[in-house]
């Protein structure tokens, strides 16, 4: 939007059809700063002597050069000309296959404070985690590790240049099924008595899932 250097400012009145109970025609004023093209209601005050034509069309460089240039302008281009190996894998994404010790170390639990009755289930939940990534790496699950990974992050495969915010692992008392928040990339795993509990509250939580087998 082309804005004038003129600091002038101009008030126009408008006359609303509707009168008032006294006879009397209400009356608007609008103030505002004094430049081109501000509304179709209002013609500009102040012009310029050279008015370029509203509707020319600008030609748009090349896509290729100007992307080119705008990774010259911090060198990184030339970086990536020279040490292209050394950089692909954070620019290019590669399939690469889920593992059990991936997720699980990827996944950082928040705990209680030790030596809490909390932070003793705590524990043992984490315990039956690691046994439920192994059962999904070997196929004992009803989901996989992809399925998992999709539930807690949206994601199916770690992005090359890693996850932000960090992922990590909550704890549940007042759910017997797993909660996640993808926007924190936040697992809520649920507090059970055995592993046989856990697994199949696992595999139902994640497959009753809103979205679940749309990755």
């Amino acid at each position: 939007m082309n804005f004038h250097s003129s600091s002038f400012l101009y008030f126009q009145v408008i006359d609303l059809e509707e009168e008032n109970d006294t006879g009397t025609t209400e009356c608007l004023t609008v103030e505002s700063s004094c430049y081109r093209n501000y509304t179709q209601l209002f013609d500009p005050i102040v012009t310029d002597d050279e008015d370029p034509t509203p509707n020319e069309a600008k030609a748009e460089p090349p896509e290729e050069p100007v992307f080119k240039d705008g990774l010259e302008s911090l060198n990184f281009l030339s970086a990536l000309q020279q040490h292209s190996s050394v950089l692909a894998p954070l620019l290019c994404f590669s399939a690469k296959a889920l593992t059990a010790s991936e997720l699980e170390s990827m996944f950082r639990p928040d705990l209680s404070p030790a030596g809490s009755n909390k932070r003793h289930k705590e524990v043992l939940t984490l315990g039956f985690w690691a046994d439920y990534l192994l059962d999904c790496e070997e196929k004992a699950t009803a989901v996989c590790l992809e399925d998992l990974m999709m539930f807690a992050t949206g994601l199916t495969a770690v992005p090359p240049a890693g996850m932000t915010p960090p992922p990590c692992i909550q704890f549940l008392s007042d759910s017997p099924f797993p909660v996640a928040n993808t926007c924190a990339n936040t697992l809520k795993l649920p507090i059970c008595d055995s592993y046989s509990i856990f697994k199949a509250n696992m595999d139902f939580g994640i497959q009753n899932a809103p979205g679940f087998g749309c990755s």
